[in-house]
């Protein structure tokens, strides 16, 4: 058995602070390209079942909360997806952020993980009126210019998701070459854009941020389906970043294709029982052992991640190692995720430090 101590030094400690984002993608400082960071399960001005929310904070430290008040605030959904909370829109509410220069550039990233959310303005990040809209609208991404100007992306695949079962979007936003890439769970559109229209690129404006409407506040653009998270970025971000964001929102919703997708849920549960990870919850050590003669013959690259997604150690393994004994000693408890690759497949284990 080959013993592995895990350390994490004071340049590992400041790296991972520095890239404290969501998957290790920016920083909470307010300067970095992480520019809106809302999660249900915390910030929310209430954490009882039922209840009208009238404020979700954002951690991205842009200080972009979203909030409003009277009949037009959602409901707070507690344990609704993955044993986490929700904020449901009923096709008469909205949230919104004041207009700020966080998104005043041509173009930005955002990925969102939603569940009903198939009519209706689901966020829309744009001027004070609804022009030079980020936009994503009845499943459909929309670069809007103005009105009969805009380029838009309906996913091919979106209607085979069911109703009632979660997605992760993720949407580049390319307003100056007037181009999208629309991802869901993982799994990039094959639609063509289409453009209506003289093409011109967005203005370079402050924007608002609105959740469930758009400025227009017509009654049959108010969203109808449930958000659990929204991430997004003031600049489009990269292949590996992207991966980074999604694989942090799968791991803490417990997300798959759904009927659309890329994530690799085939290899992972095929090699799933191939390993063992033990004890679970775990004090100072836990064990990983390999069952499977090509597991345990296979070149294996493995990482432990944080609650966020982001790599905190890479742990090197013999290539004929059947079995490797980790030290947590060093670890705050809390929730940590042991990432397996084996070749082309991945295996993602979920640990509990007490």
């Amino acid at each position: 058995m080959k013993n592995i101590v895990l350390l994490i030094g004071l340049f590992s400690f400041m790296s991972c602070y520095c890239q404290n984002g969501p998957g290790g993608v920016g920083n909470t400082s307010g300067n970095s390209i992480l520019q809106l960071w809302l999660k249900a399960d915390s910030g929310v001005s209430t954490s009882t079942n039922g209840k009208p929310v009238s404020l979700w904070s954002d951690y991205s430290g842009a200080g972009n909360d979203v909030k409003v008040s009277g009949n037009a605030q959602p409901t707070y959904k507690t344990s609704d997806l993955n044993g986490l909370p929700g904020i449901y829109f009923g096709g008469s509410h909205y949230l919104q952020a004041p207009a700020s220069s966080s998104f005043s550039g041509t173009r930005m990233s955002m990925a969102i993980v939603v569940k009903d959310a198939v009519k209706g303005a689901t966020i829309c990040i744009s001027d004070t009126k609804v022009n030079n809209e980020f936009l994503l609208f009845d499943n459909t991404a929309y670069l809007h210019r103005s009105s009969g100007n805009f380029v838009n992306n309906e996913h091919h695949c979106a209607s085979s998701i069911p109703k009632d079962s979660a997605r992760i979007v993720f949407i580049n936003f390319d307003g100056v070459n007037k181009e999208i890439s629309y991802h869901l769970n993982g799994l990039l559109s094959t639609s063509s854009n289409n453009s209506a229209g003289p093409g011109r690129v967005l203005d370079v404006i402050n924007r608002k941020i609105t959740l469930g409407q758009r400025l227009a506040f017509t009654s049959q653009e108010y969203l109808t389906g449930t958000i659990y998270e929204v991430i997004a970025f003031n600049d489009t971000i990269s292949t590996l970043q992207k991966g980074n964001v999604e694989s942090y929102l799968r791991n803490k919703y417990n997300i798959n294709n759904n009927g659309c997708g890329n994530f690799t849920a085939t290899n992972e549960i095929t090699l799933d029982n191939a390993i063992e990870v033990f004890p679970n919850p775990a004090f100072n050590k836990v064990n990983i052992k390999f069952g499977d003669e090509t597991v345990i013959l296979g070149n294996k690259k493995i990482e432990l991640l944080n609650s966020l997604g982001q790599v905190i150690n890479k742990i090197e393994s013999s290539i004929n190692s059947n079995s490797i004994e980790v030290d947590l000693s060093d670890l705050s408890q809390g929730l940590y995720y042991l990432r397996v690759s084996i070749g082309a497949d991945i295996i993602v284990k979920k640990i509990i430090k007490e």
